[in-house]
């Protein structure tokens, strides 16, 4: 299903649990003529007119389908997207954005962004955005944290939507190599950062990983998540975290493999120029530090509760 379709069957949900009301934005990018004298306003006009009769006839089906004994209206309007939505949140005084998105990817984001990241940068209120529906109620948030103080109408409106889902908010801190920190005072801060900023019903969790969005984002973070909401046991954690660690020691190895290799090739070439005798003089420097590291053995020790001590992911 359409991640737009599943946008508007999430807000549908909403209303019908807050007795509001779901304002429909259909927003059309009009092309950029630049060449000649074109008649521009005549064109709008028709296919506008084009373009509304199908978006109301998809409306009612819509409606009929997810929305029965809900206020809903229909808005179409040609601009930008990212522009345009923020415009009508201003103008009509909207409480919640939900949009559903594709993704922008590779240089397309890179280069313009997404629409979501724009209408996140610039709306005057709450975003909710869906690339997949929800299945059931929303029992967890998710607040990653640097543990910087939340500006107080951002945790004013995070606590509103936790309280109104009746969900629990889980705070998480990336742990990075590039941004190290000790576990035992990463806790302690945490239990600060949730009390200085008000939360109630939540708990912490500090995730080890080589960049923040990936471990943000990753599959084995959601996996152990949805156990501990659950209420299964912990032991079953101690499963995904040897996982966790398994996969991560297969991409090390991919990556030393790749290298050596590449030490390989430059050996051979025999003469090399000054910027591949630096390259060399460096992947021979790392690989030398591998074989120090394998020799000393590259297996932690367990923890007491038989969880790897190299992935040191604690709920508070």
């Amino acid at each position: 299903m359409a991640p737009a379709t599943e946008a508007f069957k999430f807000a549908a949900t909403l209303a019908r649990q807050s007795r509001g009301e779901v304002i429909l934005l259909y927003v059309v990018e009009l092309p950029v003529l630049r060449h000649g004298p074109v008649p521009v306003n005549a064109m709008e006009k028709v296919f506008l007119r084009g373009i509304k009769e199908r978006v109301e006839k998809d409306f009612v089906k819509m409606v009929q389908k997810w929305a029965k004994k809900i206020k809903v209206s229909l808005l179409v309007e040609h601009g930008t997207v990212n522009q345009t939505i923020v415009r009508i949140a201003k103008r009509k005084k909207i409480d919640l954005v939900v949009m559903g998105t594709h993704g922008a990817s590779g240089v397309r984001e890179l280069l313009i962004g997404s629409n979501t990241q724009k209408v996140i940068r610039h709306s005057p209120v709450p975003v909710i955005s869906l690339k997949k529906g929800i299945k059931g109620a929303v029992k967890n948030i998710v607040l990653a944290t640097d543990l910087s103080a939340l500006p107080r109408p951002v945790t004013k409106e995070l606590i509103a939507l936790q309280k109104f889902f009746r969900a629990k908010l889980r705070v998480v801190y990336i742990n990075t190599p590039f941004n190290f920190k000790a576990e035992g005072a990463l806790q302690a801060d945490l239990k600060d950062f949730m009390k200085q900023s008000g939360f109630s019903n939540c708990d912490a969790s500090v995730y080890n990983d080589y960049d923040t969005v990936a471990g943000i984002l990753t599959k084995r973070y959601q996996e152990v998540t949805k156990l501990i909401s659950e209420g299964k046991e912990v032991p079953g954690v101690t499963d995904i975290l040897t996982k966790q660690r398994e996969d991560r020691a297969a991409k090390n190895q991919e990556r030393k493999d790749k290298k050596i290799a590449r030490v390989a090739e430059l050996k051979g070439k025999g003469t090399l120029s000054a910027d591949e005798q630096d390259e060399l003089t460096r992947l021979e420097k790392q690989v030398a530090a591998w074989s120090e590291d394998d020799n000393e053995g590259e297996e932690a020790p367990a923890a007491s509760n038989g969880a790897p001590a190299a992935n040191k992911e604690a709920f508070v």
